[in-house]
């Protein structure tokens, strides 16, 4: 019984580990929205966004309640929270979101929600965020340089046109 304890402790270190090794902010999420657990990157997140007491995005805290105006622009809570409710329900397998929030400097910076059940407990889910700020910004970089390259073909007066020279 305790080589069994002991392997059980192991593998729930190892859990931790694993979860605390990713860059992803994540949560579980309960059926009544209440935080179940966290990882590291979550409180790093918290601490370092005025996140406040751990009692207000901790273990116990309701994640529902983080929608609203004080954490910044909440255009997307409402999908949010109904995408949440819909993986909850298991109404669908996985929920994903994109969506802008700004730090406390003020600094626009993109995450993507990712919101998935968690296997063996009825209405719990996994949130994670993952900052994709470089992935956007590319994006918008390459919209733009698309955008002068077509109002540059649109506005000459010669022809243009393009040649494969790979052959």
């Amino acid at each position: 019984r305790k080589v069994a304890e002991k392997n059980l402790a192991a593998q729930a270190e190892f859990a931790k580990q694993v979860l605390d090794s990713t860059d992803a902010h994540m949560a579980v999420v309960g059926p009544d929205g209440a935080i179940l657990a966290f990882n590291t990157a979550w409180r790093r997140f918290a601490e370092e966004n005025n996140g406040g007491p751990e009692s207000s995005w901790g273990v116990g805290a309701n994640y529902f309640t983080r929608f609203s105006e004080d954490w910044g622009d909440v255009t997307n809570a409402e999908e949010a929270f109904l995408g949440i409710r819909k993986v909850q329900r298991g109404e669908m397998n996985q929920f994903e979101l994109d969506y802008p929030c700004h730090n406390p400097a003020g600094q626009e910076r993109w995450f993507l929600m990712r919101v998935s059940p968690l296997e063996g407990r009825e209405g719990a889910v996994l949130v994670s965020h993952i900052d994709i700020t470089e992935r956007r910004r590319a994006e918008e970089a390459v919209r733009e340089s698309e955008k002068r390259f077509r109002f540059l073909t649109e506005t000459m007066d010669d022809i243009v046109w393009t040649m494969d020279m790979s052959f």
